[in-house]
């Protein structure tokens, strides 16, 4: 049985209907098992009584004559007809017996006896029939048609060495019960009947079954409901109240799935809205949330992280000369780059400031402060290498823009969590560290990333590092050793030699190589094509 199965309510409940409907007929077979046991019972008691009857008839009558002075004269066994008390052998003498008259006054003989008292007795039970037939009547007698179930009980006990009475009984609809005991020819009446002018068999033995005693009972009330005439009522009860149960579990059960059902539509409008809010915070912190591993209160706690600020170098200019439209399109693709670089590493994407992006590693989730910070320069790297690509999908929107980047990276002791008012929260990092990240990115080289002290002391890689002149920072009180990066995988990179290329228009620019000078001239002879192409 599937599970399915197992939790229908339905099934149990039909059941218990099923079981109520079929009781009373369970009950009833069991009743007529109890009047086929009685029936039984009274049948087999019946029968003894009425062989009793013709055996004690029989002898007292045989006793009674043989005491009596009767005419008595020596016959012929072969050639006489003779009673009961008659005997094979020598001639000897006997009373005259007839079998169908009554030779000694208001005496019968003991077959006519025993035939009338079978029939005084189905006159006066009504619920009962006794019987004696045969199917060799004495041709002084009426004959009865045997039927088939007769005949075929004597031609069975008639097969059997030593016959057995036989038990017919009738259906539950019909129950009734009907014994056949067979009458066995004894030796007197085996010379009778051979020798009798009205026997229609002349060559009976001792033994042979002569005919079937009959009884026949049927009981008085024949149904367990004629019985228990109040049991109809209370079945009638039980089935109305289990066709109530079942329309009342059946509503029931049509409110649980319409519960369902707005259940399930509230689920999938939460699911719909919580895919939203996730766009609005770290994945980290919503995954934190769902597992209900962060409290949503305004509290903080001190922290090691490892801080990494991003942003697009000139920015400014790009924005005024971009169209609204190709700008959002443009940072849109950034965003999405870094985000997705930075949560691959572990990072927590904080906030977009603008072109800048807020990052930082050690929270909700840490490692250790210092596999924090590797992951934390592991994802700066590999976004500085990531730009090509980027800038090959930005080329397909906007041809003349060429991004570049700068990245700057800190590490300290940060108060990270929930900061605002009762009412609103806002998820974030700050501290004297996060202002020394903000400031040192200016010290980057476009494309490039700078370190401070705390974080090289994390770290452990295989790259390069050069270290600048000892940074004062507006807002930060003490002076910052800085770091740069001298990574040959990004480093010398194209993305130091810039290159746009359009109609009417090829740049080619060496950061390296250019002098200042020469790029601020050409700069100013751009400007001022540009002023005229905006005057036309």
């Amino acid at each position: 049985m599937t599970p399915k199965l197992l939790h229908n309510p339905t099934i149990p409940l039909v059941g218990l209907i099923v079981a109520i409907v079929l009781f009373p007929v369970a009950a009833w077979m069991d009743f007529a098992l109890l009047i086929h046991r009685e029936l039984s019972g009274q049948a087999m008691l019946l029968n003894q009584m009425l062989t009793q009857s013709r055996q004690l008839y029989n002898e007292t009558l045989g006793a009674g004559l043989a005491e009596e002075e009767v005419e008595t004269t020596k016959v012929d066994l072969r050639t006489h007809r003779f009673g009961s008390m008659a005997f094979l052998g020598e001639p000897v003498a006997v009373p005259m017996i007839d079998h169908v008259d009554k030779p000694f006054g208001t005496f019968q003989v003991p077959a006519a006896f025993t035939i009338r008292l079978a029939k005084r007795l189905s006159e006066i039970t009504p619920n009962a029939e006794f019987a004696f037939i045969s199917d060799y009547p004495f041709n002084t007698r009426p004959g009865e048609e045997l039927t088939e179930t007769q005949r075929r009980i004597l031609q069975t006990m008639r097969a059997e060495q030593v016959p057995e009475p036989k038990m017919e009984t009738g259906s539950p609809f019909h129950p009734g019960l009907t014994l056949y005991s067979p009458i066995v020819m004894g030796e007197s009446c085996v010379q009778c009947h051979n020798m009798h002018e009205g026997s229609t068999k002349r060559d009976w033995k001792t033994g042979d079954v002569r005919g079937l005693q009959v009884v026949s009972l049927r009981p008085e009330k024949a149904s367990l409901f004629s019985l228990k005439r109040y049991m109809i009522s209370d079945f009638g009860v039980l089935i109305l109240f289990c066709g109530w149960l079942y329309g009342a579990q059946r509503q029931q059960r049509r409110a649980i799935e319409i519960a369902n059902e707005d259940l399930q539509g509230s689920r999938m409008v939460l699911e719909k809205l919580s895919r939203q809010l996730a766009k609005y915070m770290p994945p980290q912190m919503y995954k934190a949330l769902l597992r209900r591993k962060f409290e949503v209160h305004l509290t903080s706690e001190r922290k090691k992280l490892s801080v990494l600020f991003a942003d697009i170098v000139e920015f400014t200019p790009l924005s005024e000369r971009l169209q609204p439209e190709e700008l959002t399109g443009l940072l849109n693709l950034y965003f999405d780059e870094l985000s997705r670089i930075a949560e691959k590493h572990g990072g927590t994407v904080n906030k977009f400031i603008g072109d800048a992006v807020l990052v930082f590693f050690g929270h909700p989730e840490s490692r250790g402060a210092r596999e924090d910070a590797t992951a934390c320069f592991n994802a700066a790297r590999e976004m500085i290498a990531s730009l090509p690509s980027l800038n090959a999908a930005i080329r397909k929107t906007t041809p003349t823009v060429e991004l570049c980047i700068r990245i700057g990276i800190n590490t300290g002791i940060c108060n990270v969590g929930n900061f605002g008012s009762s009412k609103r929260l806002d998820y974030t990092v700050i501290g004297a560290e996060v202002n020394v990240a903000a400031r040192v990115i200016k010290a980057a080289r476009p494309n490039g990333i700078v370190i401070t002290d705390n974080t090289l002391a994390c770290i452990d890689v295989p790259v390069g590092f050069v270290k600048l002149p000892v940074q004062e920072f507006k807002g930060v009180s003490r002076k910052v050793a800085v770091y740069r990066v001298e990574d040959p995988e990004i480093n010398g990179h194209p993305q130091e030699r810039l290159h746009l290329k359009a109609d009417g228009l090829e740049l080619s620019v060496s950061a390296e190589e250019s002098d200042l000078h020469d790029l601020r001239a050409a700069q100013a002879s751009l400007e001022a094509v540009i002023r005229q192409k905006e005057q036309r």
